[in-house]
């Protein structure tokens, strides 16, 4: 008879070091079969009392390994993403001779290095990953990514004000160039970008609560691609054709990315921030044609990414409150 269920510790066979995790428990004759995250296969004493392990090897090693194993007639069949394994449980001189000839120890199983890329990138993951963002963690989300902003406009604003007054003392005179303004739009694209990809890592591990910050990322992607795509084609020459495009591109890979990372990492409901773009819609193109002259059109269009992030990212909220009901 057979039984089924989860364990919540697992332990790494290399450094005997007991760490959170799960197993899946299968009651055969008597004995535990256990089959941990790391892809171990774990043959326990069935034993009310205490924990007592007979034997251990891995199988999978080298991704995380969540699929339920199975057993029929005396074998174990195990999997990962990408590879299957059936174990004969039994002594292997019972083996027909037919499945003896091509079968192989578990010590000759092709092993690799676990990488869990979740919590080298979250930091700190949460303790119900699958379960619906409460309103709490999104207000927390969403005041992490202004700080992103309003850090990475302060200084590039600092470092613009450093420049005029070195201009000033070299010229005598204030020169404010075109091509400073457009540098400094570009400066600060990237550095938001940038650092909105690393907030996630380094907030959750600071506050030790999961703090998301990647939808910031897509939102820079997608200003990017407005900005560069609001002016009409026929006023724009060969390279600034050229730029739109690779703008677009440049969000259209973003999205993509990020996509197959909710995947991998199984962030089952971050993907919604896919879908709240046409909300941020009208304060990109405010940003980008109003008050383009204005001696502070840096504060208005830094407004204006304030509220189009806002419009974004509770639009994306409420889709994903929506589709769950």
């Amino acid at each position: 008879m057979n039984a089924s269920g989860d364990a919540g510790m697992i332990s790494n066979s290399e450094t005997g070091e007991k760490t959170i995790g799960h197993a899946t428990v299968l009651v055969v004759d008597g004995k535990l079969v256990l089959m941990n995250d790391l892809g171990e296969l774990i043959l326990a004493r069935a034993n009310r009392e205490k924990y007592q392990e007979l034997a251990r090897t891995s199988l999978l090693r080298g991704e995380i390994c969540w699929t339920q194993p199975a057993i029929s007639q005396k074998r174990l069949f195990v999997r990962n993403h990408s590879r299957a394994v059936c174990v004969y449980l039994v002594r292997p001189e019972a083996l027909a001779p037919q499945f003896k000839a091509k079968a192989i120890s578990t010590s000759q199983i092709p092993q690799g290095q676990v990488q869990d890329l979740a919590s080298i990138l979250i930091g700190f993951e949460p303790e119900y990953l699958f379960d619906l963002p409460t309103l709490n963690w999104l207000w927390r989300w969403y005041w992490a990514s202004l700080l992103i902003l309003s850090a990475a406009f302060a200084i590039v604003h600092l470092m613009q004000e450093v420049i005029q007054w070195v201009i000033r003392k070299v010229y005598g005179e204030a020169k404010s160039i075109r091509r400073q303004s457009n540098t400094a739009s570009v400066f600060f694209c990237v550095l938001s970008f940038v650092a909105a990809a690393m907030g996630t890592t380094v907030f959750s591990r600071w506050t030790e609560e999961f703090i998301f910050t990647w939808p910031l990322c897509l939102y820079i992607a997608w200003q990017v691609a407005v900005a560069n795509m609001s002016k009409r084609s026929v006023q724009k020459s060969k390279r600034q054709r050229m730029q739109s495009w690779l703008a677009v591109l440049f969000f259209l890979t973003t999205c993509m990315l990020y996509f197959l990372l909710c995947r991998r990492l199984s962030l089952v409901f971050e993907w919604v921030f896919l879908a709240g773009f046409f909300a941020a819609l009208p304060f990109n193109l405010a940003g980008r044609e109003w008050f383009a002259n204005r001696s502070w059109k840096s504060l208005w269009r830094l407004t204006m990414s304030g509220l189009g992030f806002t419009a974004y990212f509770w639009a994306s909220v409420a889709i994903l409150f929506l589709r769950s009901g």
